[in-house]
């Protein structure tokens, strides 16, 4: 991607997409993304990592339950300005 700590990425799944700042973290495994929710990409800015934009609840969900799939999702990462990955 070209990117580094502090970049703005999209993080995108075929339901939606959220910006978040860039943070790498060595207890991480290579390829997975970890995002904790409702933590403002830019401080300040209104531009929110709301997480629940990424869940399909409408189709992909525990039936028994009728609770969505929260993790595991898998997600495309782009620069929030650039090239997708």
């Amino acid at each position: 991607l070209g990117a580094e700590d502090g970049s703005t990425i999209a993080i995108e799944t075929s339901t939606g997409s959220v910006r978040a700042v860039l943070q790498c973290a060595p207890d991480v495994r290579e390829g997975v993304v970890s995002i904790a929710h409702g933590f403002e990409a830019q401080g300040g800015t209104g531009q929110g990592a709301c997480t629940s934009a990424l869940v399909d609840d409408a189709s992909d969900y525990e039936p028994l339950s009728g609770l969505p799939r929260m993790s595991a999702i898998p997600v495309r990462v782009r620069l929030a300005g650039g090239g997708a990955s």
